[in-house]
């Protein structure tokens, strides 16, 4: 039977005296902190280990390198404003005209460091060295309208869950 595991600090130990005493034989992780664990360990166990390479990993975390590629695909993403220098960056804002952006992290996990803004004032007001220093530089998005996303994950064995 399947059994779930939720970890707070990751040691290749720990894993692998579940993975022992449990006799599993396949790990799944399933949050990005998991799977950037594994992706650089998966090489010290000897069960399979469902997850990227880090270099996939890290380049799929990272949603700048995913705009990026994507542009390089020709498929159509949001226009993206980035610059790594505070100045730089606030000019780049001043030729904004249209509002709401969106306004998010390069990584992050779930709804962490994203935010809207409606104007320019707004928009100065959640882009402070505080932020920088909490989540990173931030990408700055044209927001495209439509519904919420929510995502959901599901295991199923034998057609149970």
């Amino acid at each position: 039977m399947a059994k779930n595991y939720y970890f707070t600090s990751y040691k290749v130990e720990d894993f692998w005296s579940i993975i022992k005493k449990h006799n599993i034989d396949i790990v799944i992780p399933c949050n990005d902190a998991s799977v950037e664990f594994f992706s650089k360990n998966k090489h010290l166990f000897d069960v399979p280990i469902v997850c990227p390479t880090f270099e996939q990993f890290a380049l799929f975390r990272d949603k700048l390198h995913t705009i990026r590629l994507a542009e390089k695909l020709s498929i159509r993403v949001p226009q993206t404003i980035y610059e790594e220098e505070l100045g730089k960056l606030y000019a780049a804002l001043r030729e904004i005209d249209r509002f709401p952006v969106v306004i998010k992290p390069r990584k992050s996990e779930g709804s962490r460091g994203l935010y809207y803004a409606k104007n320019f004032e707004e928009l100065r007001n959640i882009i402070t060295s505080e932020y920088v220093e909490k989540y990173g530089w931030p990408l700055i998005q044209e927001y495209i309208p439509g519904r919420e996303a929510v995502g959901a994950s599901f295991m199923y064995k034998d057609g149970k869950q």
